[in-house]
C-alpha cells in the first residue's frame, strides 16, 4: 500500500499553464462592430432627446452600443505590442479629454441629477 501524501493547508500545486486559442477578428469586422456600434448610439439619443422615448424598441438596442464599444476597445488594447507603444496612455487621455468636452453638452441637454456633479459614460 501506498502512502497517501496530502499538500499542506493553504497550498496547492503549481498550476499548468494552459495555452488559450488566439483570437483573429479582421479589420473590417472591427470596423463594421464600430459602424454598428454608433447607428446604435445614434438611434437611443435620437429616441431619447428627439422622439421622447417614443420608438418601441429603441432604447434596448441602443443599450447595445457600449458593449459593442467596450469590446473593440479591449480588443484593440489586447494587440501585441499596445503596451509598449504608449497605446494605454495615449487611449486614457482621449478618453478623458472628450469626457471633459462631452459634459457641458450633456448638462444641456438635462443630464444633471442632482447636485452639482454631472456623470456622463466617461465619469
Amino acid at each position: 500500500m501506498r502512502p497517501v501524501t496530502v499538500p499542506a493547508v493553504g497550498k496547492r500545486p503549481p498550476a499548468k499553464a494552459v495555452a488559450l486559442p488566439r483570437v483573429v477578428i479582421s479589420n473590417g469586422t472591427l470596423e463594421a462592430l464600430k459602424w454598428l456600434g454608433l447607428v446604435l448610439m445614434t438611434l437611443d439619443h435620437a429616441n431619447k432627446y428627439v422622439f421622447a422615448h417614443g420608438l418601441p424598441g429603441a432604447f434596448e438596442l441602443g443599450r447595445l452600443a457600449m458593449p459593442i464599444f467596450g469590446f473593440v476597445l479591449a480588443y484593440n488594447l489586447a494587440r501585441p505590442g499596445a503596451l509598449t507603444s504608449g497605446a494605454y496612455a495615449r487611449t486614457m487621455k482621449r478618453l478623458a479629454l472628450y469626457g471633459v468636452a462631452a459634459t457641458p453638452f450633456f448638462i444641456g441637454l438635462g443630464g444633471l441629477l442632482s447636485g452639482w456633479w454631472p456623470l456622463n459614460i466617461m465619469f
